[in-house]
């Protein structure tokens, strides 16, 4: 099963995400976030740390986020992002 969220918030390698009611990941489980972005195609592996409310939850980048999070972070808000 695949669920598509959206990026909500990027600090470093800490990467917020917003699910659909009742689709949240589970903790410890993979999001993968994916796309075309200025700066050229991303494929980031997070992990979920933390369920935040309001269908957010807190993920922990396992590679840098610096080079796609910076001015490109407004493109990325828009764009999807999926976990299985």
């Amino acid at each position: 099963m695949t669920n598509v969220g959206k990026i909500v918030q990027i600090i470093g390698p800490v990467v917020d995400c917003e699910f659909q009611e009742k689709h949240l990941p589970a903790i410890y489980n993979s999001v993968i976030i994916e796309g075309d972005t200025p700066v050229g195609n991303i494929r980031v592996v997070t992990e979920v740390q933390q369920h935040l409310g309001e269908n957010r939850v807190r993920c922990v980048s396992m590679q840098p986020t610096g080079e796609w999070s910076g001015e490109c972070r407004p493109w990325i808000r828009a764009g999807l992002l999926w976990f299985r």
